[in-house]
């Protein structure tokens, strides 16, 4: 039997894209869900490298001046999806900050808003750019995420004699559920000997002074470069980490896709799936060489909608909130257990979807798996629709489990499919 799982972050809110909150399952196999494709919206930018920041009021997008790589430039847009070119221009003041016309640094110079509590104002959004070649990363910080100045001191020690690291869009963020700075960087060496495109991890407390470079030489699949990673903590569970890494194959004309996998804080990385999420598809000019980039950051652009950005054809990709990946039953009854669960507070909700025929029935359970009074199958309201936000009832009182105490989950589905589950307290709502 698994330890008792206690929610340790502030969202009480796990998704189902590993075995984290199970014990047993039965008929049920994880499903990495798919992003749907909206038409190309003429007014999005398009530029290497770019990153969509939400700021809870509006949205920026910074991107690298395409074809050339002289500047970084900025827009802005009311609802992530028209894109106002007025707002368009370089991300800085090129006479105060004359180093960032450098063109090592426009060529992957990638902003985040900090969400570090303690972080001064003026430092709110902070920045990375640089390749081996300048023998390390720079850093830069503004107040308002559009005039940025640079850090007197070093990002990351220098890069060791002879290896590449780099030179591709790393990515940065304050992570709350390990209390630190992150950085997330491409690496073309590894440890073990084999010269593959792949990610490394190093972590500061201040964003100053930085440990130990952190290897994943398990994570490439045989003959595959991951060129970028595109990790950032989802916002709705920030312990986790997304990533759509372009994955690029040497062997196949240089061709790109879209991966997908996770980084779980004190576990490591999860891949539910290890194919493309988004593959080229019909249009031929998605199958030429740095074809296949998603702007970092997945941003809310509706009540229940994730997007997603394709940078060069001006996609914007669809997901529902929390739907990357589901614990899936198909036509046939599967059922499974929680590891015991401590009950962080509030209600317990599901997002769920089932088929027209479909249903989940859920059981709570004692820390042996015996049903408890009045939260059997028997008086279970049977769930079948699509919800994001579900909360299941037992006739005729609800469940009288609370804060504190430990208990299991047991389900059975048919035709069904759970993305998260999550304690929320109903004045919240």
């Amino acid at each position: 039997m698994k330890e008792i799982y206690r929610f340790q972050h502030r969202i009480k809110r796990e998704l189902f894209i590993d075995d984290t909150l199970l014990d047993t399952a039965e008929g049920l196999e994880f499903q990495v869900q798919k992003p749907v494709p909206q038409p190309p919206e003429e007014s999005a930018p398009q530029g290497y490298y770019s990153t969509v920041i939400f700021d809870d009021v509006k949205y920026r997008y910074y991107f690298r001046e395409f074809p050339s790589e002289r500047h970084t430039l900025y827009a802005e847009s009311a609802d992530g999806r028209r894109w106002d070119h007025a707002s368009q221009g370089p991300a800085w003041d090129l006479d105060r900050n004359s180093a960032l016309r450098l063109p090592n640094f426009t060529h992957n110079f990638t902003p985040f808003l900090d969400r570090n509590p303690a972080a001064p104002a003026e430092e709110r959004y902070k920045a990375i750019a640089g390749t081996y070649l300048d023998r390390g990363l720079a850093s830069f910080y503004s107040a308002d995420g559009i005039h940025f100045k640079r850090y007197d001191r070093p990002l990351i020690l220098p890069v060791p004699e002879g290896v590449e690291m780099l030179d591709s869009q790393n990515t940065a963020f304050y992570f709350e559920a390990e209390n630190c700075y992150v950085i997330f960087f491409r690496v073309f060496h590894l440890p073990d000997g084999r010269k593959i495109r792949s990610v490394a991890r190093v972590t500061s407390p201040d964003f100053e002074h930085w440990g130990e470079i952190e290897f994943f030489p398990s994570l490439n699949e045989p003959d595959e470069h991951l060129y970028t990673s595109g990790l950032t903590p989802y916002y709705r569970a920030p312990h986790i980490c997304v990533g759509t890494p372009t994955r690029f194959f040497e062997d196949h004309g240089a061709a790109t896709d879209i991966g997908l996998f996770f980084y779980r804080a004190g576990r490591g990385f999860v891949r539910p799936g290890k194919e493309a999420w988004i593959r080229p598809g019909l249009d031929e000019e998605r199958w030429k060489n740095r074809a296949n980039y998603l702007a970092l950051n997945p941003v809310p652009t509706a009540e229940n909608e994730l997007s997603f950005y394709h940078i060069f054809s001006r996609v914007r990709y669809t997901l529902p909130l929390d739907r990357f990946v589901s614990l899936h039953a198909g036509t046939r009854e599967g059922c499974w257990i929680s590891r015991p669960i401590e009950h962080p507070g509030g209600t317990l909700e599901l997002n769920a979807a089932t088929s027209a025929g479909g249903r989940i029935v859920l059981e709570l359970c004692d820390m042996e798996g015996n049903v408890l009074p009045g939260c059997g199958a028997a008086d279970f309201e049977t769930f079948w629709g699509d919800r994001i936000a579900w909360r299941p009832q037992w006739r005729p009182s609800g469940n009288g489990i609370g804060k504190g105490e430990v208990f299991r989950i047991r389900a059975f589905m048919k035709e069904a499919d759970l993305f998260s589950m999550s304690f929320c307290n109903p004045e919240e709502v």
